[in-house]
């Protein structure tokens, strides 16, 4: 797969590799998506346990 960056991600990537962080864009971009795949863990959980609040709400509401 390839892909193209704007040029402001390529900055943020070479800002990282100097800092010395990271050894090469790649452990860059991992680091970026596992940080994109918890993001979307705890979003998920969050919707889970929202949804599930406003069940219990609606049920307790409707028994009084």
């Amino acid at each position: 797969m390839s892909i193209a960056l704007k040029i402001e991600q390529e900055q943020f990537i070479q800002k990282k590799l100097n800092s010395g962080k990271y050894g090469s864009a790649d452990e860059v971009i991992f680091e970026a998506f596992r940080l994109l795949e918890e993001r979307d863990k705890h979003y998920e959980q969050w919707l889970r346990d929202t949804r599930q609040k406003v069940a219990d709400g609606l049920s307790s509401t409707r028994s009084g």
